[in-house]
């Protein structure tokens, strides 16, 4: 079971446009809404590639509402613990230029009273107890954070897997199995200088194995760069793959459910890391965060380049 905690989630919307003119009316090509934030990304992917997944919820007002009932449509089981406010929305923007970027606008999401944290990390531990994966990705809503992502991880005794940036993972002196940072993430959370090529990410993968003492496993993403991935045994293994897309949010994310759902299978890392890559090129070439066709992630795997890396 892979079992994600989504603390701050969010309707992610999708306006595709001609072109951006501030200041004037805009009518959309195209609109597309899914139930997201980067922890429901995850499980909506995993549960797409077939995954035994389940989500835990912090939810709020009628966005709240409208999410659930979303994720209950996609076949995702789910539990979620209901607070005062609204849940967040997150709109993308996408001119009908492929070189031209995203344009994203993200909400905060609703204050967590002290109660509800309470009863959500009692929630997650009681949902997580079970052998598997309990994953925290996204980020935390207002207040929260600095010490409330070691509550989630000391909620469980399966294995952990966080893609949480800034202050919440800075705080955190480890029980973590997996860690997947973005190159940006990943600079900023070590302190380094920006990355200067590729040759860069096998470091930035090895230092952040390392920053909680080199038992933990790490990935750092870098987009078209790829990803490079780090563990305890070998040498670092670096994935990329020749196809690209235009629609990179919930990119991360689908990594993240690919990775998972071939160790849930008891995949090698290596092959693991292959899905994931494939995973995310998939999202990448499909509207809507999070969105992709099983049959289509299986094309693309055996276009993954793999690459041994010693640093």
């Amino acid at each position: 079971m892979i079992t994600v905690a989504a603390i701050n989630p969010s309707v992610d919307r999708l306006l595709r446009v001609l072109r951006l003119r501030p200041g004037t009316i805009h009518r959309p090509l195209e609109a597309v809404s899914v139930p997201g934030g980067k922890g429901l990304n995850v499980a909506r992917v995993a549960h797409a590639l077939g995954a035994e997944v389940q989500v835990v919820g912090i939810a709020a007002g009628g966005a709240g509402r409208w999410v659930a009932d979303a994720l209950e449509r996609a076949g995702v089981p789910a539990r979620w613990i209901w607070t005062d406010g609204e849940t967040r929305t997150c709109t993308s923007i996408a001119e009908d230029d492929p070189d031209v970027e995203l344009t994203e606008f993200y909400e905060s999401g609703p204050t967590i009273s002290a109660q509800a944290w309470h009863e959500y990390a009692a929630l997650v531990g009681s949902a997580a107890r079970r052998r598997g994966w309990l994953v925290v990705s996204g980020s935390f809503p207002p207040d929260l954070g600095a010490s409330e992502l070691s509550d989630l991880l000391r909620a469980t005794t399966g294995r952990t897997a966080v893609d949480v940036s800034g202050e919440p993972l800075a705080a955190a002196t480890g029980g973590m199995d997996l860690v997947k940072l973005n190159t940006a993430e990943t600079v900023e959370l070590l302190g380094r200088g920006a990355v200067r090529n590729d040759h860069d990410l096998p470091e930035l993968a090895r230092a952040l194995r390392h920053r909680w003492g080199g038992s933990t496993v790490a990935v750092v993403t870098g987009g078209q760069r790829g990803a490079v991935l780090s563990t305890p045994e070998g040498p670092s293994v670096w994935a990329r793959t020749p196809v690209t897309g235009r629609f990179a949010v919930g990119s991360g994310d689908a990594f993240l459910a690919g990775l998972l759902t071939a160790r849930q299978s008891d995949s090698t890392w290596e092959d693991a890391l292959r899905l994931a890559t494939a995973a995310a090129a998939a999202n990448a070439e499909t509207p809507g965060a999070g969105v992709v066709a099983a049959q289509r992630v299986r094309e693309l795997v055996p276009l993954v380049e793999m690459e041994e890396v010693r640093t």
